[in-house]
């Protein structure tokens, strides 16, 4: 355990000294004051305690037998982990000794003995504030850090977008068919939320793909294709840093695979595979199907659902296929690519 730098409503202090009388008085005066006290009575019990109890602050007398205060810092100056714990060191002899060491050995406070509780308690406070200081700014920090990941995601989908129309209009109208879906299925709605944004960059994996293949407009070659089955795996490596993408970068990772494992980009299969990727998995294929290509023209409703019933409880997870097949006779998809007449006997296509 050992290392608590964010000082809980009751801090914990470990007080270290060889004198029995003077632990027992600190210990009585801090408890008092509502903290928690561990005690020491050498630099070697207090490693035990410190490797196995919280502690907030270390209070520690630098002349001890055995283990003295100036090698317990040492000591935990070595260990990255121990070496944030706030060490306030004391002593009876106030001299220039003392005050070089404890500059060297990163002391947070140095109290002369014999010292009042009310001149600790001060100092407490003032480690205290620190340390809310410290997480308070961290938190900023991570917050910054976050808001400027996201910034590069939006910044990486728009040179994605200019590169490539339709895979712009593609991704907005396949998280919106999605979206449709899971509301039906009754997924809560922080799920909705998350895969409405993996719909909307549910192919930034693509900015890395050449224009070469990626506007080609002609099929693509098995080679070709190969180099465009990687774009689940790079989208979701994108969305990864971010802790409150990580479901997103997962069904984006999830997206093109299949119930029945033989989709990519690892070959999963049944319950392996995110729920809501299946959903997005058929909000893909949909709209892709129903919009124009670079190599040929969007195919019209009813040839569009024939084709994809083929895929039900193979390619497409049945009871989220059944929900969807339930929007469509609905109306609900109306407005979803442009209908265009199709060559009949089409095959269900992956939408890459």
């Amino acid at each position: 355990m050992g290392v608590s730098v964010s000082f809980a409503s009751m801090p914990s202090i470990l007080v270290v000294d060889d004198s029995p009388s003077l632990v027992h008085y600190l210990k009585t005066a801090l408890s008092a004051a509502r903290y928690h006290v561990h005690t020491a009575y050498n630099g070697r019990e207090a490693v035990e305690v410190i490797k196995s109890r919280p502690v907030d602050v270390i209070l520690c007398d630098l002349q001890m037998p055995e283990m003295d205060g100036k090698k317990l810092r040492r000591k935990l100056m070595a260990h990255g982990r121990y070496s944030r714990i706030p060490f306030v060191a004391m002593s009876a002899h106030d001299t220039a000794e003392n005050f070089n060491a404890m500059r060297e050995l990163q002391a947070a406070a140095f109290l002369t003995k014999p010292f009042k509780p009310e001149q600790l308690f001060i100092v407490l406070s003032r480690l205290q504030e620190e340390a809310r200081l410290q997480e308070l700014s961290e938190r900023r920090l991570v917050r910054l850090e976050k808001n400027l990941l996201v910034r590069s995601i939006v910044s990486l989908a728009q040179a994605l977008d200019a590169r490539d129309n339709c895979t712009r209009t593609h991704s907005v109208a396949a998280a919106r068919v999605a979206v449709k879906i899971a509301a039906r299925m009754g997924i809560p709605r922080a799920d909705i939320r998350q895969l409405f944004i993996a719909g909307k960059l549910h192919d930034i994996g693509k900015i890395g793909i050449p224009d070469a293949i990626l506007q080609k407009p002609a099929r693509l070659t098995e080679e070709e294709f190969a180099v465009i089955k990687t774009h689940p795996q790079a989208g979701a490596r994108i969305l990864a840093p971010i802790p409150s993408l990580r479901e997103a970068a997962e069904i984006i990772h999830c997206h093109h695979e299949r119930p029945d494992g033989k989709g990519y980009p690892r070959g999963l299969s049944g319950g392996e595979i995110h729920f809501l990727a299946h959903i997005l998995s058929i909000a893909d294929v949909f709209e892709a199907l129903m919009s124009d290509r670079p190599y040929r023209r969007g195919l019209p409703l009813e040839e569009t659902l024939t084709i994809m019933s083929g895929g039900r409880g193979t390619q497409f997870h049945a009871e989220c296929f059944d929900s969807f097949l339930i929007l469509v006779r609905e109306g609900c998809f109306a407005g979803v690519g442009k209908g265009r007449e199709g060559a009949a006997g089409a095959t269900c296509p992956d939408p890459a």
